[in-house]
């Protein structure tokens, strides 16, 4: 029997996701370019959920990806989806929705950043 590493397992998760949620179709490189992104500071850093996984914002095709990292494996776990957060341009704010206050609809500020 073949068994995939967790760090193989998250990347083909990411993969799925971003095709399904943004119709985007994840290349090595392209996964690459995200994950140093990230790792040198040149993503924008939204908030730690804990000590190993963080969140993210990248800006690609003119568009807010918002991805969870995996600091422990140096990898992305996964893309969310349109519909947990939203971008107030004109606060330069990111918004999330938390599982307690998602069912209400009510966003919560989460961090203030810079909008690309």
């Amino acid at each position: 029997m073949h068994s995939r590493s967790k760090t193989k397992c998250q990347y083909i998760h990411f993969k799925n996701r971003l095709k399904e949620r943004f119709n985007i179709n994840l290349t090595k490189d392209m996964h690459k370019r995200f994950v140093k992104q990230i790792q040198t500071g040149k993503a924008d850093f939204i908030e730690r959920k804990s000590n190993r996984l963080t969140i993210w914002a990248i800006n690609y095709e003119n568009q807010t990806l918002v991805f969870v990292y995996d600091k422990e494996r140096k990898s992305i776990a996964t893309v969310l989806p349109k519909d947990c957060y939203m971008i107030d341009e004109e606060d330069n704010k990111v918004l999330f929705k938390y599982d307690l206050n998602a069912r209400f609809g009510i966003f919560q500020e989460s961090v203030v950043y810079e909008a690309n």
